[in-house]
């Protein structure tokens, strides 16, 4: 009979192989993850916010960077970051006004397979196609969301640095933790299995008494030293009560709980709220911005049906999202390149994609409109449009 260490070896050593696969075949020639998806004139007009002659003008003044045009297509093809050109040029670029704080946004339940780290993934992107600058941080171990940036934990030669060394004291801001991304505007605090350092050493430090303050604090604390760069910072919560999601917790402006609408997911969502009202009770007077339950997955079958209604009654029309994160095909099919369906180029069926679009673009909208309803610049102009 094999040894279990020599079992798990091989599962570790084969499973890095199909790693090596996915990075070998997708982020060719140089192994590092580039965005590839650009858009058509007039999907940039759209994005922008100007007419498509507006551009042609300003890249003919040369106020812009004139987009270079697609072997393929024959057309011309702009970037995002040619897109955020425009937008400073044309004054159109989404954000923070004076007077308006960055909002941090976490996306979290103690339970995993809800679909958090895909609605986290993707807010954060459709947040940086709309023009924010958007700080991503990954807080769970599994690493999930830093894989899809890709990065592979493992198989970097330099250590990453994620939120473990702040919280354990090593550092006195998180701003060497941060990276740059292929998406414009988009930057990752990553996370490894080094986040389990900190789920140890802080409760030896409380328990030392040489912490010298509240040990669910010190996340925000680490925010509040780089989130003045950005209009939004998502975290992906880890998917356990733990030092670091009671921390999480107190970090966020603003939760978003994933819920499928499933009787066991139901079940385990109210033992979520029964937890979090245990630690709300260690966390003082901590006010939040906003709480919103978002439908995940939902199939459209009779059961999902009902759920959806049960969640809708029971919690409320002011903590349930109007727009439902609905299954698409999509989504399985761009994550097995390690890619979200905002980053898909090769797309098979079209109307399944412009349907997983669609579904995205409305949950995001929605809750881009709650941020927004958050920053006093915005507000006034939400209510006296009906939003809210």
């Amino acid at each position: 009979m094999k040894k279990l260490k020599n079992i798990l070896d091989i599962c570790i050593n084969n499973g890095k192989r199909v790693f090596d696969v996915i990075r070998e075949t997708n982020f060719t020639p140089d192994q590092i993850k580039r965005l590839h998806r650009v858009f058509t004139l007039a999907e940039t007009a759209k994005l922008v916010g100007v007419s498509t002659e507006a551009i042609r003008k300003a890249e003919i003044a040369g106020k812009i960077s004139k987009a270079e045009t697609d072997e393929k297509s024959k057309r011309r093809m702009f970037t995002l970051k040619e897109i955020n050109e425009c937008r400073d040029y044309f004054g159109t670029r989404p954000g923070r006004k004076d007077g308006d704080d960055p909002t941090t946004v976490a996306f979290i339940n103690f339970k995993g397979g809800v679909y958090k780290s895909t609605a986290s993934l993707h807010f954060a992107q459709h947040l940086a196609l709309e023009g924010y600058k958007v700080l991503f941080v990954d807080t769970d171990s599994q690493a999930t969301s830093t894989q899809f940036f890709g990065i592979i934990p493992d198989n970097i030669e330099k250590e990453l640095a994620t939120i473990a060394p702040f919280l354990i004291g090593d550092v006195s801001s998180l701003s060497n933790s941060i990276i740059n991304t292929y998406w414009e505007g988009l930057d990752l605090i990553p996370a490894n299995l080094g986040l389990y350092d900190a789920e140890i050493l802080v409760p030896i430090r409380v328990t030392t008494g040489s912490m010298g303050r509240d040990f669910y604090t010190l996340l925000k604390e680490g925010l509040e030293t780089v989130k003045h760069a950005y209009d939004v910072v998502v975290i992906d919560a880890p998917p356990s009560l733990g030092i670091i999601s009671m921390n999480v917790i107190y970090a966020a402006d603003g939760l978003v709980v994933p819920i499928p609408p499933l009787f066991a997911d139901f079940s385990s969502t109210l033992e979520f709220f029964s937890m979090l009202r245990e630690v709300a009770d260690n966390l003082g007077d901590r006010e939040f911005k906003f709480l919103k339950l978002l439908i995940t997955k939902f199939d459209g079958s009779e059961e999902s049906k009902t759920f959806v209604k049960v969640i809708k009654q029971v919690f409320g029309g002011d903590l349930v999202m109007s727009n439902i994160f609905s299954n698409t095909a999509e989504i399985p099919r761009a994550s097995q390149d390690l890619k979200t369906v905002y980053e898909v180029t090769d797309v098979k069926v079209k109307q399944t994609y412009l349907r997983a679009i669609g579904i995205l673009d409305r949950v995001n909208k929605e809750l881009e409109k709650t941020i927004l309803s958050t920053w006093p610049s915005y507000a006034k102009n939400l209510v006296a449009e009906g939003v809210f």
